[in-house]
């Protein structure tokens, strides 16, 4: 409010200088008003021009919002300029002496039934839009497992003569029918929220910052434990610490965890790493990156075995680095072992991280779209974890099979407001041990309401799970069965093998930003190969084939990148095969201006060096996990994405991610029909251009 009342404040002067002046007596001429309202008009033009250049060169948001108050008053400006000169306008279209328009016989009703047709159109046109642009109501109705689909049909004999399942059963999946399409709630929602050129027109954006949401969760006084101070000093490379990490942890060893290593990890998680002030607001910068520095993301941590730390559930404060203790239940470890399909995971666990997210936070900018930002902002946060975990000697195996409900309850939190999307214990790894029990878990869809966008509340809430049936036994694997997209018939680009780790872990974290400004220079085929390996590449151990674990299984993804300036390696679309560490060029030439506008126009995209673009596999969305699954694939790609944003630090290059495209014009840019993959996320990288 007080910014906008400081730019409303020169017009709003000048209409009280005038009144003064007519309340006086003196009437204002018109070329007084003519000269200072075309004076102010001038003064708003260049505030915008100049508030518009700073935002493409830099992008700090509230100076784009400010850009469109100064462009509304200037457009204020400019109709009382017309109004004052309508005189002259009127004269202008005046008819030239000479020309008649007296109406010839018949001409009025003829000119009627025209004017009549011309707004039949008209508003059939409009109806038409209405109804395909509209809202439509919408059915939902479950759809069984396919046939063999779930592992029950496949038992092998286990310890003691147990039957044993190869792996959980699968989930049923909900089908939303909208009166002209069926589809599985995940693809409907993708669908529902792409960005195109016409819904850009129909919703131009503008933010009401009376609204704006908190982004530290907060609670009334109680017991605060402070934290150590973290220890940041460990020398472990970037590149070497994600190596170490490609593994799936399925036990934990009876061990102990200090407080200064909770304290090191929950600042690497997303601690305070800066701040930024302008006018009237201050961004609290973190550790992990967050579409609008709205942080969705809430860290919980149950704790059970930590030197100096009693047991029970904290919420992490951010901003203070403390733990605030919400409850001190010793029997709170086996309330959430209830609570999720393998409650083994959770076993000798030091402690489990439980992250939630606060919808509105995201709503309040990106609307119906702030889903997909979420689960990404969730999976860079999780993937800090697991990384500042490992550099202790720490493991982590990402949970995303719960009972919503229960957990929810867990946390005492309102579930219309904030629900839990990931639980991440972590400890001393161990290797696959035998058969563990499993619950199977069956879809629990919710109808929630609160003051977060409708389709985003309506898009959880629908991908709710509770436990149904037994515990049963599950064969576990340390392994992760890799997916990856080859183009065996196109053009392959070998990569060098040999890899740039680059700086330390915590320096990689604690540095990062999202960085806007480029420099012409090239990257390095070296730096690529690099960034490809330890982003999203497949570490070879042995013989054995180990990648970052997905959620709940392999992952979803595919991974693209549009090659703009790479010194050795012609500019082009590929894709990167990550079980052979090469490339396949789908397309060649300049790209660099289609990325540009199907970025909506960033330059920061068009000018990049390499723009990454992630895909969902919508055959794979459709395995096991049922609807679930549109939590896990956005969480992973955060995660990928995430190993991305810190490699490059690592390596002394700059990335952004990028969450605002429209969906079908990148698809068509990396030839992928949008019904086979969704686009699901975009990195910009590049040489950072010095201050």
């Amino acid at each position: 409010m007080t910014t906008i009342i400081l730019i409303a404040t020169p017009p709003l002067l000048l209409f009280a200088f005038l009144l003064g002046m007519k309340l006086s007596g003196r009437q204002p001429i018109r070329l007084m008003v003519n000269t200072y309202t075309s004076l102010l008009l001038l003064l708003y033009f260049l505030a915008t021009t100049g508030l518009g250049i700073f935002w493409v060169a830099n992008q700090h948001l509230p100076v784009f919002d400010l850009h469109y108050l100064f462009g509304y008053v200037a457009g204020l400006l400019a109709c009382i300029h017309v109004y004052q000169n309508r005189k002259q306008i009127r004269i202008r279209f005046k008819p030239r002496p000479g020309r008649t328009n007296a109406p010839t016989p018949g001409k009025p009703a003829t000119a009627l039934k025209g004017k009549l047709a011309a707004a039949a159109v008209a508003g059939i046109v409009c109806f038409w839009m209405g109804m395909q642009l509209g809202n439509h109501s919408i059915s939902v109705y479950p759809q069984q497992s396919k046939p063999g689909s779930s592992s029950e049909s496949n038992p092998v004999q286990g310890k003691n003569g147990q039957a044993v399942l190869k792996s959980a059963p699968a989930v049923d999946r909900q089908i939303i029918e909208d009166g002209k399409n069926k589809t599985p709630l995940a693809v409907y929602y993708h669908n529902a929220t792409k960005n195109t050129r016409w819904n850009v027109v129909q919703n131009p954006g503008g933010l009401d910052w009376s609204k704006r949401p908190e982004v530290f969760k907060t609670y009334p006084a109680g017991r605060n434990l402070p934290l150590p101070q973290p220890d940041l000093e460990k020398t472990d490379q970037t590149g070497q610490v994600i190596d170490r990490q490609r593994k799936t942890v399925c036990a934990f060893k009876p061990d102990r965890m200090t407080a200064t290593e909770l304290s090191s990890v929950l600042m690497l998680n997303n601690g305070v790493t800066g701040k930024l002030e302008y006018p009237g607001v201050k961004y609290y910068l973190r550790s992990a990156p967050s579409a609008g520095a709205l942080y969705p993301t809430i860290t919980y941590v149950l704790v059970n075995t930590v030197e100096g730390i009693e047991p029970g559930l904290y919420h992490y404060l951010i901003k203070e680095h403390e733990l605030h203790l919400i409850d001190p239940d010793p029997g709170l470890t086996e309330k959430l072992q209830n609570a999720v399909a393998s409650p083994a995971l959770l076993e000798n666990a030091n402690v489990v991280f439980i992250y939630t997210a606060n919808y509105y936070r995201s709503c309040w900018k990106y609307g119906k779209r702030a889903y997909r930002y979420i689960l990404l902002d969730t999976g860079h946060v999780a993937k800090n974890a697991l990384l500042g975990a490992e550099t202790f000697g720490y493991q982590g195996n990402p949970i995303g099979c719960f009972d919503d409900r229960r957990v929810n309850a867990l946390l005492r939190v309102d579930d219309a407001e904030e629900g839990a999307l990931l639980l991440l214990p972590l400890g001393k790894g161990t290797k696959a041990g035998p058969a563990t029990l499993e619950r199977a878990v069956k879809a629990a869809p919710q109808t929630l309401s609160g003051k977060a966008d409708e389709l985003v509340l309506f898009a959880h809430g629908q991908t709710y799970l509770e436990l149904g049936g037994p515990l049963q036994y599950v064969a576990p694997t340390a392994t992760v069965r890799i997916y990856g997209k080859s183009y065996p018939a196109l053009p392959i680009v070998d990569l060098p093998d040999t890899y740039q780790a680059g700086s330390s872990l915590p320096s990689s974290i604690m540095n990062r930003r999202s960085v806007r400004n480029w420099d012409d220079q090239a990257m390095t085929m070296a730096q690529l190969s690099s960034l490809l390996y330890y982003s999203f590449g497949v570490k070879n151990e042995n013989g054995e084939y180990l990648a970052d674990p997905g959620i709940e299984g392999p992952s979803l993804l595919n991974l693209y990148l549009v090659v703009n300036k790479v010194k050795g390696l012609e500019a082009g679309v590929y894709c990167y095969n990550r079980q052979r560490h090469n490339l396949s060029q789908i397309q060649r030439g300049d790209f660099h201006r289609t990325v540009f506008d199907a970025s909506l126009f960033q330059e920061v995209v068009g000018r990049s060096a390499v723009c990454f673009v992630l895909t969902t596999s919508n055959a794979l969305l459709d395995h096991r996990h049922g609807d679930r699954s549109l939590r896990y694939a956005g969480i992973e790609a955060g995660m990928i994405g995430e190993n991305i944003y810190l490699q490059t630090q690592a390596l002394g290059l700059g990335c952004t991610g990028i969450g605002a495209y429209f969906d079908d014009e990148v698809s068509a840019l990396i030839k992928v029909p949008p019904e086979e993959e969704a686009i699901t996320y975009l990195l910009a990288t590049g040489v950072k251009k010095n201050p």
